[in-house]
């Protein structure tokens, strides 16, 4: 196979790594692999131009990604366009999406486990046309990400912190929406203080991810406003993949959705795949059911990820 990769050294932990001598290992293990493979190490800045470059060229068979989760959710964007596979390298903070895909989160593992890894076809979730792998979330979980991105912050863990930080606020003092919802085709108006909309329903026992990621189905889940106590104990369901005992948060499933901000007095923060997006006041969600090819590893018994 021939593949292109693309490493923004602005992004995730690759800003704090050789990304240099981690690109010779790249090569290295694929080549040994029979595999062909270029490199190309990026600025921020320059990522959607390479990465157009890339899903144009007819010879690239496999785009291998490598940053935060707004580098993978670029490289996902100009994949499904262009019909090529992605290989996602989890070099974000939380790399939910890797995690999803079975993806060792370790790089050394990663790399080996992408080696052998087959093409596999994937779900993935639009909201107005851009294309998402975790979730489009409005309220609490936008509120902490534009607090967090107000710090600097030098490395992946210093992010983390700052997130706690933002998080701790934002549970003293929750926001609060009057949303409208549509769910395929049925109505709702809901005041919630968060609601996201994921690519599949989460899975039980660990931080809010799909543990299938062919299952055809978006996972909606929200909260009405509470008070500091409730929303912490909310925050460590979800992390801890006991949400589902939490009475406070409600989950449904569905095919569509419309989310719509007319009634509410304050525009919400909007987040997509973790990245804030603003100016829109209303979001047609749609899921795609594996409309996506990705490098999944190899299944290591029957009845696996894939199997």
């Amino acid at each position: 196979m021939h593949i292109c990769t693309v490493l923004n050294k602005d992004g995730g932990t690759l800003r704090t790594m050789d990304v240099e001598q981690f690109a010779t290992q790249i090569r290295q293990r694929f080549e040994a692999a029979g595999h062909t493979i270029n490199i190309q190490i990026i600025s921020g800045p320059e990522l959607i131009e390479t990465l157009d470059q890339l899903t144009n060229d007819a010879e690239c068979e496999a785009v291998l990604a490598g940053g935060g989760d707004g580098t993978i959710s670029a490289a996902a964007q100009h994949c499904w366009q262009h019909g090529k596979t992605l290989g996602v390298i989890p070099a974000g903070t939380m790399n939910l999406f890797a995690r999803s895909l079975g993806i060792p989160l370790n790089l050394d593992d990663a790399i080996d486990a992408l080696v052998e890894a087959k093409p596999e076809r994937v779900d993935i979730a639009t909201a107005n046309d851009q294309l998402f792998l975790h979730q489009i979330s409005v309220g609490m979980h936008p509120k902490i990400v534009k607090l967090r991105d107000q710090q600097q912050h030098q490395s992946r863990f210093q992010k983390i912190f700052g997130g706690i930080k933002a998080a701790l606020s934002t549970f003293s003092r929750p926001p609060r929406y009057m949303i409208d919802l549509e769910l395929d085709g049925e109505n709702h108006q809901e005041n919630l203080s968060l609601i996201a909309i994921a690519n599949n329903k989460y899975g039980r026992g660990h931080m809010p991810y799909a543990d299938f990621p062919q299952q055809g189905e978006l996972g909606i889940y929200s909260a009405r406003p509470l008070p500091t106590q409730a929303n912490l104990k909310l925050a460590s369901d979800l992390l801890l993949g006991t949400w589902d005992t939490n009475p406070d948060l409600i989950e449904r499933g569905a095919k569509s959705a419309v989310l719509s901000f007319e009634h509410s007095k304050k525009k919400p923060d909007v987040t997509i795949d973790g990245e804030l997006v603003t100016g829109q006041n209303r979001f047609e969600v749609k899921i795609h059911p594996k409309a996506l090819s990705v490098l999944a590893p190899v299944a290591q018994e029957p009845g696996g990820l894939f199997g």
